[in-house]
């Protein structure tokens, strides 16, 4: 069976905060960044991806097991809507097998069109995920920055994938 996005329910947001506090739990042990929320408890906007037409909550599934999460969402300015990844994890155990690009495919397949990305200049291994993304997947990239916020240093994307 192939590897898919499912829209993650009302039901299963339990699932989704556990899975969302290992994954914060790993950013903040690994010390990734000081700005990031320890715990869904912290993570403001959570509630808003069941109510927010904007917002998407989503399950990476594969042979029928979650394998990972998404969460995108949708920011409108007056020239253009721009899909950005609040958040990408796929759970430690399935690392290294190819799920990470196949989730974008899917991604870019599901929600076409401009897309912002941004990583945390610590996190080596989801900058280089990115960067590899972006170079495989992006028609044309439109900027790639650098920037300080507070103490930390965060790497931003924005490009067009189609």
């Amino acid at each position: 069976m192939s590897l898919y996005l499912q829209h993650v329910p009302s039901s299963e947001k339990d699932l989704l905060k556990q899975l969302i506090n290992d994954y914060l739990g790993e950013l903040y042990i690994s010390k990734e960044t000081k700005l990031c929320s320890k715990t869904v408890a912290d993570y403001k906007y959570f509630n808003d991806y069941w109510s927010d037409v904007r917002r998407h909550p989503l399950f990476i599934i594969k042979s029928n097991e979650v394998v990972g999460f998404t969460l995108i969402r949708k920011l409108d300015n007056v020239y253009i809507s721009i899909h950005e990844v609040a958040e990408f994890c796929i759970l430690p155990k399935h690392r290294g097998k190819g799920y990470g690009n196949k989730a974008v495919e899917e991604l870019l397949l599901h929600y076409p069109g401009y897309w912002r990305i941004q990583v945390y200049d610590r996190n080596k291994i989801a900058f280089l995920f990115w960067e590899n993304v972006i170079e495989n997947y992006a028609v044309r990239k439109i900027t790639s920055k650098f920037e300080q916020r507070n103490e930390t240093c965060i790497w931003q994307w924005v490009f067009v994938d189609n």
